[in-house]
């Protein structure tokens, strides 16, 4: 089946500018179906790919995810699906599906035995930043598809792929989804769907770009009349825009979720910053975790104060704050001991604090108390002096070490 759309060659320039759009168009197709093939190279190449993306992503660099963009070739065959759904060439539809699927699992399975070797590593945001799609990502994925489609069929723009690698993130996220998965457990492997979901909005969605760049270039099998070009575009790649249709709506619940979920946790910070400097005064605070559940919240905060926070502050603060939630709002509050001074003294300091207060808020080592400037507010050490008890004698009560024979 000829699979031009141009009229055939005649006399006259204008029979020759024909055939010169039926050579330039040839040879786009040759291009796009040899990038769709399956060959050692390409499998090589996604795997080197996603050695730099795991570790990238383990190592928490955002320089080093971007460099394993631009190594990898899965791009190729879903540029293939693109074309072969303009043409209907169920061969060349076969070729590309089948190097996509293989190129896929190499990306998984290399990621899941890295994600495996290491384990231990906690994981930053670069692991979590791919977990969550949205509607921004489907939007990001439509334009980028179809600036590399654009790109490959325009000689003056090839220059501008390496960009467009970066624009169309398929390797990341599949390692993402690979480094989950080895970790296992329910919260892991439910980070790893999210992972495999961005994956897959990107990948429809980037094929379906390409289809519709690809079509209005005139890469497509012929059509009987110019005026049904859209509806056959539509009818060619219908399995593509359905799947976009179901997943734009999901992502808009996500994204809707996502920012109430964002605007609630900012309040929230807001709010236990003001009634953290009302409780005390000098206090700021200076970390700020949320653990949302389905029935609570539970707040942990870490202040810096120059004197701890009671637990009857943090309950008071607890019950300002669940007036305004509709969940249990469980706070936990750690103090973090600190002098502020200025040129006149010390600051913050309150007259009030009565002897027994000061001794509570000593760290090993320090004979004076909180009010001596050369204390130092550093970590808590636990005192590894041995548990004493009350000798009849009236010493000092360390138990004595116990010798064979007594």
């Amino acid at each position: 089946m000829d699979r031009l759309t141009v009229s055939d060659a005649g006399d006259g320039p204008s029979g020759a500018k024909s055939t010169g759009s039926q050579t330039r168009l040839e040879k786009i197709r040759e291009m796009i179906s040899e990038n769709a093939t399956l060959t050692p190279e390409y499998l090589v190449m996604n795997l080197l790919a996603t050695i730099v993306a795991s570790y990238g992503l383990i190592q928490n660099s955002t320089a080093v995810v971007i460099g394993a963009m631009i190594i990898a070739m899965l791009l190729g065959p879903i540029n293939g699906l693109a074309l072969a759904l303009n043409d209907s060439n169920w061969g060349l539809l076969r070729k590309a599906g089948v190097s996509e699927a293989l190129g896929v699992g190499v990306v998984l399975a290399a990621s899941m035995v890295i994600g495996r070797m290491h384990a231990d590593i906690p994981l930053g945001s670069e692991v979590l930043a791919r977990t969550q799609p949205n509607i921004l990502d489907l939007f990001i994925a439509l334009a980028g598809g179809a600036a590399g489609a654009y790109a490959l069929i325009s000689p003056k723009l090839q220059s501008g792929a390496v960009g467009v690698a970066i624009a169309t993130a398929l390797v990341p996220p599949l390692s993402t989804c690979g480094i989950l998965i080895a970790r296992g457990g329910g919260d892991n492997m439910r980070l790893a769907l999210g992972a495999f979901l961005l994956f897959f909005t990107n990948l429809v969605t980037i094929q379906a770009a390409a289809s519709a760049v690809f079509w209005f270039r005139g890469l497509h099998a012929p059509i009987r009349s110019t005026d049904q070009g859209l509806i056959e575009l539509c009818r060619r790649n219908g399995i593509s825009l359905g799947l976009i249709v179901v997943l734009g709506g999901f992502l808009v619940f996500t994204f809707q979720s996502s920012v109430e979920k964002t605007t609630r946790e900012l309040r929230l910070k807001d709010m236990v910053s003001i009634l953290i400097r009302a409780k005390q005064e000098g206090a700021a605070v200076a970390d700020f975790r949320i653990e949302d559940r389905d029935n609570a919240i539970n707040i942990f905060t870490v202040v810096r104060s120059p004197i701890s926070f009671s637990p009857d502050q943090v309950a008071e603060t607890e019950r300002l704050l669940q007036s305004s939630s509709d969940k249990q709002v469980k706070l936990f509050v750690r103090s973090i001991i600190t002098k502020e001074a200025s040129s006149t003294g010390w600051l913050h300091q309150k007259d009030t604090v009565t002897d027994t207060e000061s001794d509570s808020l000593r760290f090993p080592g320090d004979s004076k108390g909180l009010n001596n400037p050369e204390s130092e507010a550093t970590d808590l050490i636990p005192d590894s002096t041995p548990p004493s008890r009350a000798g009849g004698d009236g010493a000092s009560g360390v138990v004595p070490p116990v010798t064979e024979g007594t």
